[in-house]
């Protein structure tokens, strides 16, 4: 099924670090537009560290960037679709049959913990999560310390070298 949220939209949610359990969380932050202008000029957020061609020496940090890049697709789209902001246990087995197996033990141990808290149970809520919500922070803080500020310095390089000629 098409993603009903666009990659340009996802660049712009208005946190990058914290409080990954408050709806507010998943709201635009930033202003932008549809023009064509390339994403690779848009600053990098953990949401978009996995699309990055800035950070391909960081494995560990593009797989922490793909998880909580699932968990704004199920945020936004399932507000759209259904109404829930739920992550199923099937989509999360998809996300982690899809990872390398020599990813880093910080990621790994978030996984395992993510794991867990299925119990059971087929779905886990993403709003007011605070269980949830302290893993994905350790896996933003992860993505943020491993690439993202030398990635958004190319960038500004890239932006500012654009501007200049």
């Amino acid at each position: 099924m098409p993603k009903l949220v666009t990659k340009r939209e996802v660049c712009n949610l208005k946190r990058i670090r914290s409080k990954l359990h408050r709806s507010s969380t998943y709201s635009f932050g930033r202003g932008f537009s549809r023009s064509p202008h390339p994403l690779s000029n848009i600053p990098v957020t953990i949401f978009t560290a996995q699309d990055c061609k800035h950070i391909s020496n960081k494995v560990g940090a593009k797989v922490a960037s793909s998880i909580l890049q699932e968990v704004v697709w199920i945020v936004l789209e399932g507000v759209l679709e259904r109404g829930v902001e739920k992550l199923g246990i099937d989509e999360f087995k998809n996300i982690i049959s899809l990872l390398p197996k020599d990813v880093n033990s910080t990621v790994s141990l978030c996984i395992n913990s993510i794991k867990r808290m299925y119990d059971g149970e087929d779905y886990i809520e993403v709003i007011d999560n605070n269980d949830l919500n302290a893993v994905l922070e350790l896996l933003a803080q992860f993505v943020s310390y491993n690439g993202i500020t030398a990635a958004n310095q190319k960038i500004a390089e890239t932006v500012h070298a654009i501007f200049k000629s």
